[in-house]
């Protein structure tokens, strides 16, 4: 019995340590989510992508926010296309971009409605730049890369199946609203 009471003393001892030296990670994580400001607002404009039927135009509607407590961005996007006249969904997507303090770097988590996931790397590239990427299966490799001036953001999405050749299938050009 005094040795089920000396470890419940030593285990409890080791809790209140750690409680007393934990980081205070919501602080570590706003803090650096600060550093993707650039992107909030509701943008709008215009996009491409290259579709197995060929190249595909829509009108976009991106918007960004912060969301738990400034901890993460959720990013809303819709692009729609005129199909015989009819104005129609073509893209819908949520994505929740974070930082994780534990490994140190950014993150994003996508869906869209047509029933994809994706969770990619994400790396800020400097004051309104940022890339993300994630890898596409046989496919290879998925990179966008956009870039925020003036309350213009320019995005390109391209492929690769070595790393090395790109192949561009998307752009997107939105002004802030």
């Amino acid at each position: 019995m005094k040795e089920i009471r000396r470890f419940l003393l030593i285990l409890l001892g080791i809790v209140i340590s750690l409680v007393a030296f934990t980081q205070d990670f919501k602080a570590i994580t706003q803090k650096e989510m600060k550093k993707m400001s650039f992107m909030i607002g509701e943008w709008q404009g215009e996009g491409w992508v290259m579709t197995p039927e060929g190249m595909e135009t829509s009108r976009v509607k991106e918007t960004i926010s912060y969301d738990l407590d400034n901890t993460v961005l959720r990013l809303r996007g819709v692009g729609t296309a005129d199909k015989d006249g009819v104005e129609v969904k073509v893209h819908d997507a949520l994505g929740v971009l974070y930082f994780d303090p534990f490994r140190q770097q950014f993150g994003m988590s996508s869906w869209i409605s047509k029933g994809m996931h994706t969770d990619a790397n994400v790396e800020l590239l400097g004051e309104g730049r940022l890339k993300w990427w994630f890898e596409a299966g046989p496919a290879g490799t998925i990179r966008y890369t956009l870039k925020i001036e003036n309350n213009v953001w320019e995005e390109i999405g391209e492929m690769s199946q070595d790393g090395e050749t790109w192949r561009q299938f998307f752009e997107m050009k939105l002004e802030k609203k």
